[in-house]
């Protein structure tokens, strides 16, 4: 009898059958129901066959198979709650695209649990253009189908931000963290749950529901904040707009929200938001404990955020203490309590990559004690990414640096034997103290290492770019009392010892305050001694303003052939505008140096009035001149400027300067002469091995030819 029936009534017929049945007859009558509303369509695309004009079967007063579907797809959503999983599933393939348009009218349905159905249809569906509808049934009658609603407007903003909905309504407990992907709706765009979830909030003293705030909470990341209103449509920034000027009501619920939801997306918002001033409390209960270690993972991979001083500034008052364990002894350690703000131990090698990276920048972010930084950041050493390694290493304190001065890795061990030693700190006879650690680096294969020990051990923590222990000490003394130190710089540049001088200003180099000093620079180079005159050229060549560009170009013209020789290399690194003509007298100077670094700047970055091929004929020149020292010199340029780009700059000058250096490594009378050129041939002839071997590919050659090659 059923099968006599329109359409129409055939679904009802089915839907009223399926809310009525028991689960045998729903799975008999589902298939059914579900096959009416599957949208008809021709396999072959474009039909020789035409199907009646619209306004013909009006006419005659019958449906067209699309919009029967459509009535049975509504009937569909009608039954949501009663069809069992494949059921749904086989729905929801079927109904793909075409589920707004056909629960209209059916979330006003009298039956509560038809209107409950439309709600789990939206989460299930993961169609964007459903969110307006849970909106609307937010404020629902009935407790159950606002809490579906709710559920379902939260799972479409996990899912818009890449976050899969699981468990829980309220606040969304077992919710999964993957990362924040891309979109992963099925249907719709993202930017209309923005519109959706910033109505949501605009109401929330209507329907009161905190699903909807933790929704808001999923969408505005940082960026959605900050550049709401410039991303794709209007709905973040309506969603932004709210954010940013939030009622009362619904600003005290959402500061409760993000102190006590479990959600663990929501510890990545505290951190983002720490720089918004209504929120900043409630961002730093959140981020005072954690849950998980999936929390711990997304905050730590965050951890550059607290870059910001806005943020910084808030985090450095978290609360992180732990009970000590072995007090007073060698084995002395800190348990940290649960749902600790910082991962224990045992949780480090369970983070990402990034986290591992992040975790020492959060440590100091938040001023953590000294023992619970050895205790977290401990497990480190082990780690095989030297990144992580490293960034532990400039955070630990000095209890903890003995087994990263031994790392594997020398830029590790450096770092962390920079920090370990104990020049221009308050107790500087700490390093003798710890005559383990010196031993330790005397051992070390690393040459650097072994100077540290060695210079650790003689306790000389005077300030000066001549030892590393000096230079340790300069830093820390520009950090502890920058005054001081540079008060006692300024008195040995005034100071008429040349040795005072000369370490004055190679530490002024080290500390980058060429700036801060180029007044008595500029007098050095004019009143000082060869040699500090020399070192001051070389210092101000790093400055770009007019002064040291005078200062350097009188220098060009010095009858001391080292500040010559260093005004010309300043000069040619200040790019070829502002190059004097005097670097043109200088290429045919009587030192070597001189001539030497004219010529490597016009090979390089380049000099006015003196191109690249003119100054390649120099080169051949010099280096056929009959003074070694010349061609010394000549093939000291020629190994900066004939190797990468050089060939491309000299042209057919290149071949004959790469023959002439050969020629010098054969047959020049002065060894250091053919050590140098050696050493030139071989990195040219690498060279065009490697380019050699990229045009002819590897498989057209003979066994023997690829030998010979």
């Amino acid at each position: 009898m059923v099968e006599r029936l329109a359409v129409r009534f055939r679904a009802a017929a089915l839907r009223e059958g399926i809310l009525a049945g028991s689960s045998e007859e729903v799975e008999r009558l589902a298939p059914a129901l579900i096959e009416l509303a599957v949208l008809p369509v021709f396999e072959g695309g474009r039909s020789a066959v035409r199907g009646i004009s619209q306004k013909c079967l009006w006419f005659l007063g019958l449906r067209t198979g699309e919009a029967r579907s459509a009535d049975a797809l509504r009937e569909v959503a009608r039954c949501w709650l009663k069809l069992p999983d494949l059921a749904r599933r086989t729905a929801l393939a079927v109904g793909r695209g075409r589920w707004a348009g056909a629960v209209e009218g059916v979330n006003t349905d009298p039956n509560p649990l038809i209107r409950a159905g439309v709600a789990e249809l939206a989460l299930d569906a993961g169609d964007a253009e459903l969110a307006p509808v849970c909106v609307e049934m937010l404020s629902d009658t009935d407790p159950q189908v606002a809490l579906r609603a709710e559920r379902a407007l939260l799972g479409l903003s996990l899912r818009a931000v890449g976050v899969r909905a699981a468990g829980g309504t309220g606040d969304a407990e077992g919710a999964v963290l993957p990362g924040l992907g891309a979109s992963e709706l099925i249907e719709g765009r993202a930017d209309r749950v923005f519109e959706s979830v910033a109505a949501g909030c605009r109401r929330f003293g209507e329907h009161r529901r905190r699903g909807v705030l933790l929704a808001a909470l999923a969408l505005l990341d940082r960026i959605a904040i900050r550049f709401g209103g410039r991303g794709p449509g209007d709905g973040r920034a309506l969603l932004a707009n709210w954010f940013h000027q939030p009622d009362g009501e619904s600003l005290g619920a959402l500061r409760s929200v993000l102190a006590s939801t479990r959600l663990p997306l929501a510890r990545v918002r505290a951190l983002e938001w720490l720089a918004v001033p209504q929120l900043a409390d409630a961002c730093v209960r959140r981020l005072a404990f954690t849950r998980s270690v999936a929390e711990h993972g997304e905050v730590l991979a965050a951890a550059h955020l607290l870059c910001r001083p806005a943020r910084a500034g808030k985090v450095a008052k978290l609360p992180l203490l732990g009970k000590i364990k072995g007090r007073g002894t060698a084995a002395e350690r800190v348990v940290l309590p649960p749902n600790s703000p910082a991962p224990s131990p045992g949780e480090y090698g369970l983070l990402s990559l990034g986290a591992r990276r992040g975790l020492p920048r959060f440590m100091r972010a938040i001023g953590a004690d000294p023992r619970v930084l050895r205790t977290v950041l401990g497990s480190a050493i082990a780690d095989g990414d030297i990144v992580a390694r490293h960034a532990a290493c400039r955070v630990m304190p000095l209890g903890g640096l003995g087994e990263f001065c031994l790392d594997r890795d020398a830029r590790v061990s450096r770092t962390a034997a920079l920090r370990w030693s104990r020049a221009g700190s308050v107790d500087s006879t700490a390093g003798r103290a710890d005559a383990a650690g010196v031993s330790a680096l005397a051992r070390s294969a690393e040459p650097f290492l072994r100077r540290i020990a060695e210079e650790e051990s003689q306790l000389d923590a005077s300030p000066g770019a001549g030892t590393v222990r000096g230079r340790v000490a300069a830093r820390r003394g520009l950090l502890a009392d920058s005054g001081g130190l540079l008060r006692d710089i300024e008195a040995d540049l005034s100071d008429q010892n040349d040795l005072r001088r000369v370490n004055a200003i190679m530490l002024i180099r080290r500390l980058s305050l060429t700036e801060r000093f180029e007044g008595l620079l500029a007098v050095i180079v004019e009143e000082g001694s060869p040699r500090a005159a020399a070192t001051a050229v070389a210092a101000l060549a790093s400055l770009r303003t007019e002064r040291a560009a005078r200062a350097l170009a009188r220098c060009a013209r010095s009858s001391e052939a080292r500040v010559r020789a260093n005004a010309a290399d300043a000069l040619t690194h200040r790019h070829v505008g502002e190059s004097p003509g005097v670097l043109i007298e200088l290429k045919d100077d009587p030192h070597h140096r001189v001539r030497a670094n004219v010529l490597r700047g016009a090979m390089g970055s380049g000099v006015a009035g003196l191109p690249a091929d003119r100054a390649g004929l120099i080169l051949a020149d010099m280096l056929a001149d009959s003074r070694a020292s010349h061609r010394l010199a000549g093939v000291w340029v020629a190994s900066r400027a004939l190797p990468g780009a050089g060939r491309a700059r000299l042209g057919q000058r290149w071949a004959e300067l790469a023959a002439r250096v050969v020629e010098l490594a054969r047959t020049d009378a002065d060894a250091s002469v053919r050590g140098r050129s050696a050493a030139c041939a071989l990195r040219l002839d690498a060279e065009v091995r490697a380019a050699w071997r990229q045009n002819v590919p590897w498989q057209r050659l003979s066994p023997a030819q690829g030998a010979g090659a």
